[in-house]
């Protein structure tokens, strides 16, 4: 990068992808870090890990990888979009064993063999899921019953599932009611805090060989902290961004002023893409959309103010219902007529209709208060979710 000679870096200090050589031991995570290691080297049970998306789930997947005994042997699955009959033909191909064109219940006996025989070597098979909230739950039941598998002694296998805070809404499913019976322990990543997130630049910097003794001033620390909530992964991209602000002003340290364009370029670069798209299919195809040409049509208006709303970085909202554009006379009277608050009703476009949302929220847990507010004819009706807010999802 072009600032590295700058500031005496030796390496880029902001990378997205997770290096374990950043391995931030602030903000209780060493502390998460050794309670992880206890707990898959001891006892039985399985083991969640849940947050934020951008928290450092990934990265502390690795380092416990890392920090684990020699007689604990991994199975790293990072893709989870696989269907159930391919978590055995996956964990066989982690153990090393050729069973591809074996039968599911032959590739199952052969596993089973193996995990066996590291059992009574002492070695301890600990499988590592990333992810874990995008697999399917036909997937998470078989490793369930893969987890069952036992000795006279002890468990063959171990499980920790790393992943955003969908996987507690998933684990919350009756029918998924068994798996949930089976964690034992349940850890959670927060956001930084605005002290963390400032000790946070600051270590980052040291590692990469930094030798100042502030890189970022406080007020720099907190445009950052504000605008990435203290999500480790917008933490970088904000960072990275201020650093070169300030690289192309010739200053040595990070301003308020340029941590404060760092975060306006990320947010104009957010709106003015997503407002473009919007834009497009407002205007570009209004027959094949069913776009309203009228100015004084409600469901115009929520449209237009839709896109506004994309404009404002909120992360959540409330999906309440897709309609075909053949309905758009019905969606109109429910705008006019239904809509508790019209103001907080948004309406996307979808190629075969539209997308009604409610509401635009910070954070799932203000998403999540929002929804056990909502009338219960609403919620019997519509039967709402907290999702990520439409096209603009985890950016």
């Amino acid at each position: 990068m072009m600032y590295l000679r700058h500031f005496g870096l030796s390496i880029p200090p902001f990378p997205i992808t997770p290096s374990t050589g950043f391995f931030f031991s602030g903000a209780g995570r060493r502390d998460l870090l050794e309670a992880l290691v206890y707990a898959a080297t001891h006892g039985d049970g399985i083991i969640k890990v849940t947050s934020e998306v951008g928290s450092g789930k990934t990265m502390l997947c690795r380092m416990l990888m890392n920090h684990l005994p020699p007689n604990v042997e991994t199975v790293y699955l990072p893709n989870p979009a696989i269907s159930r009959e391919e978590v055995v033909y996956a964990l066989a191909d982690e153990l090393g064993l050729d069973c591809g064109q074996m039968r599911p219940s032959s590739a199952l006996r052969r596993v089973q063999r193996t995990l066996v025989e590291k059992y009574a070597q002492g070695r301890r098979v600990l499988v590592l899921i990333d992810e874990a909230h995008a697999m399917p739950c036909e997937s998470l039941e078989e490793l369930r019953l893969l987890y069952n598998l036992e000795s006279d002694k002890g468990k063959l296998l171990h499980i920790i599932l790393f992943g955003q805070t969908e996987l507690d809404d998933k684990l919350a499913l009756p029918r998924m009611r068994q798996l949930k019976d089976r964690i034992a322990h349940h850890f959670s990543i927060h956001p930084l805090s605005m002290e963390e997130t400032r000790e946070y630049l600051e270590f980052r910097m040291d590692a990469a060989g930094f030798q100042g003794r502030q890189a970022f001033a406080r007020g720099a620390a907190r445009a950052i902290y504000l605008e990435s909530r203290g999500l480790m992964r917008r933490i970088n991209i904000l960072a990275d961004r201020a650093l070169l602000a300030a690289y192309v002003k010739g200053s040595k340290k990070v301003s308020a002023g340029h941590a404060r364009a760092a975060v306006g370029e990320e947010g104009r670069k957010t709106a003015s893409a997503w407002i473009f798209l919007i834009f497009m299919l407002l205007f570009s195809w209004p027959g094949k959309l069913g776009m309203p040409q009228m100015p004084q049509d409600i469901l115009g208006e929520r449209l237009k103010a839709s896109i506004q709303v994309l404009a404002l970085h909120e992360s959540y909202t409330l999906r309440l219902f897709e309609v075909g554009k053949d309905r758009r006379d019905w969606l109109c009277r429910f705008l006019r007529d239904n809509a508790m608050d019209l103001h907080s009703i948004y309406v996307y476009p979808l190629k075969s209709g539209y997308l009604v949302v409610y509401g635009a929220y910070p954070s799932r847990l203000e998403a999540k208060k929002a929804l056990k507010k909502l009338p219960d004819s609403y919620r019997k009706t519509y039967r709402p979710e907290v999702e990520p807010f439409p096209f603009i999802a985890n950016s």
